[in-house]
């Protein structure tokens, strides 16, 4: 009786043993994986309720006015386009260096800092510094890099840092650089980096429900007020000439305008009164290439020079997916979504509900004419959904994040 009542105890305290290891094991082995895809899926910015970076459009405007390795080697592939990133990225920008040009970019997920070569097809990290859940980030001309975030108390922080050589050219180093610099003002609604100055332009929320703008030194210090309005939502574009542009953020059939301004808060009308309106002009020109949507519908129009009358380009898309070439030739690229987008598509797009797949085009403003050059779903099949495209200073190569899954391509320009 005793030696089966000894054996009931010891077969017990088995069975809490083995259900103890798999609690373990679920832990361990479901529980945390879970929760760093959580962690990741945040930095992508899969959870809008708490990325403040994809709001605000003109119909908000109105409603205020009213109310691993450090090295990765990948074959060089025979196809002109090339995804240097699987992974979500936050920004990225051409840096021309001594005797070459390398696109530097942010990951979304950790903030390391990378540096991929057109050419090679290489890719090395640049930092060691660990920054998670980098929502949006710009890289300048000369590599430095602004890296936004948010705070434990949900308050946008704005993190300006320059990257210096890499140390490391061999994926087994763990040499790399650490990401120096400091935060600036808590809040800011937008940014941009000045092409030509180590400085950058921002907007931060005022006491009248609007945005004052400010220019200041790379580290935030000397800020100097130059613009104020009682619109909380603008684009800013600071392009190579010098020159300050800011756009309302665009909605669907509601009137946009966009302006140049100032060192002393002069804002002088470039387009005004456009439905819908994305706008995109060329630096030390008078040149712009601006899109309408109104009635469900996209249209796109080029104008070569202040004085001429905008022509209406057989494609439909938005400014936003173009670039210039830039130089005198008035040649832009644009990706054109497949099948031309109805509806709301601007409120849907930004808000990354909706994506489109697109093609690239040329288009010659001179002519007024745009021709097809690329598909990527019939040469490689696969959907991309471009977003924030950038040239090289070289104009062969333009680099894209793809909206769908925030994923890094370039692609070799067809000449």
């Amino acid at each position: 009786m005793h030696a089966t009542r000894l054996f009931l105890l010891y077969l017990l305290a088995v069975v809490i043993v083995i259900i103890l290891g798999g609690f373990v094991g679920w832990y361990f082995f479901l529980h945390i994986p879970q929760t760093k895809e959580a962690v990741v899926d945040a930095a992508r910015g899969l959870n809008s309720s708490i990325n403040p970076f994809t709001g605000g459009s003109t119909q908000d405007n109105i409603r205020v006015e009213v109310a691993g390795n450090s090295t990765s080697t990948a074959e060089v592939p025979t196809s002109a386009l090339w995804q240097v990133d699987k992974t979500p990225v936050a920004g990225m920008n051409f840096v021309k260096h001594a005797t070459s040009t390398s696109l530097d970019y942010i990951q979304r997920a950790n903030g390391y800092v990378f540096r991929a070569d057109p050419k090679t097809k290489t890719v090395v990290r640049l930092t060691e510094t660990l920054t998670p859940k980098i929502y949006e980030a710009f890289v300048s001309s000369d590599g430095a890099v602004i890296a936004r975030s948010l705070d434990d108390s949900g308050s946008i922080t704005t993190f300006m840092a320059t990257v210096g050589a890499t140390t490391s050219k061999t994926s087994t180093s763990t040499e790399q650089n650490t990401l120096r610099g400091s935060y600036v003002a808590k809040n800011i609604s937008s940014v941009v980096p000045s092409p030509t100055t180590h400085s950058i332009f921002y907007t931060i929320p005022n006491d009248i429900g609007g945005v004052d703008g400010y220019t200041a030194l790379w580290d935030g210090s000397k800020p100097k007020k130059i613009f104020i309005s009682i619109i909380s939502h603008w684009t800013p574009l600071w392009l190579s000439d010098g020159r300050l542009i800011i756009t309302e953020n665009p909605a669907d059939d509601m009137p946009g305008y966009a302006y140049s301004v100032s060192n002393d808060g002069t804002m002088t009308l470039l387009v005004g009164n456009v439905p819908g309106l994305t706008f995109l002009p060329l630096s030390s020109s008078k040149a712009v290439i601006y899109g309408a949507s109104a009635n469900g519908v996209l249209s796109l129009f080029a104008q070569g020079a202040a004085s001429t009358t905008p022509n209406t380009l057989n494609i439909q898309t938005v400014a936003d997916k173009c670039v210039w070439l830039g130089g005198k030739s008035l040649i832009a690229y644009c990706a054109v979504p497949t099948t031309p987008p109805t509806g709301k598509f601007l409120d849907q797009w930004y808000r990354g509900v909706i994506h489109t797949s697109d093609s690239w085009w040329k288009v010659d403003v001179q002519n007024s004419v745009a021709l097809e050059i690329y598909s990527p779903k019939t040469t490689n099949n696969v959907d991309l959904d471009v977003e924030r495209p950038t040239i090289d200073p070289s104009g062969n190569y333009i680099a894209f994040i793809n909206a769908s899954d925030k994923s890094l391509w370039m692609l070799n320009i067809p000449q």
